[in-house]
């Protein structure tokens, strides 16, 4: 299946970040994951693009409808959610059929906001590596996705999900899938750059 994940930028993205810069790990080693077991993975890192290279929401767009994701991924933390809504809304936009996951710490803290979010079809709750892959297995499969551990769906203007299991082997996780993203653009912090 093709997932296309998409990191949120914010809109104070291009005011006080001439420090520090990061890939997103957690993507990385969620599509990871997925590349491993023979799926076809696309990673958009709008953070880092929006402020060095210019990315823009229509160019995004032009990738969403280039690509046409099965699956698109969004990662959220409080901070940024309302860029992580914006990418889901676009998604739905252009690319109705798309099935949309939003995760992260925000939803891992706080389930129950996916359902102030329209444009999320299932959220994630907790280490999303193989929940990620199971979701994908099965929707693969055309088996149910609303029984497995760890993924929020929404029903009667209510949210059901079960916990997932913590990942007992960190072993088992392959490493981040770092040529999905443009590294030259990533930029440590002037603090800990001589310890690279």
């Amino acid at each position: 299946m093709k997932i296309l994940f998409v990191n949120s930028t914010s809109k104070d993205a291009k005011k006080g970040y001439s420090s520090a810069i990061y890939p997103p790990l957690g993507i990385l080693y969620i599509a990871a994951v997925l590349k491993k077991a023979g799926h076809e993975v696309k990673v958009i890192d709008s953070f880092v693009l929006s402020i060095k290279k210019n990315y823009t929401y229509e160019k995004l767009k032009q990738d969403f409808k280039d690509f046409k994701p099965d699956i698109l991924g969004v990662p959220c933390f409080t901070s940024n959610i309302e860029g992580s809504e914006k990418i889901l809304d676009i998604c739905k936009e252009v690319s109705p059929n798309t099935i949309t996951i939003i995760g992260g710490p925000h939803i891992t803290a706080i389930p129950e906001s996916i359902l102030n979010i329209p444009s999320a079809d299932y959220g994630i709750y907790g280490e999303a590596e193989y929940i990620v892959l199971n979701f994908v297995e099965q929707l693969k499969n055309n088996q149910s996705l609303n029984d497995i551990p760890g993924i929020i769906y929404k029903k009667d203007k209510k949210i059901k999900f079960e916990k997932g299991e913590y990942i007992k082997d960190l072993d088992t996780i392959p490493y981040p899938a770092h040529k999905l993203v443009p590294m030259n653009l990533y930029q440590p912090s002037p603090a800990t750059y001589k310890q690279l």
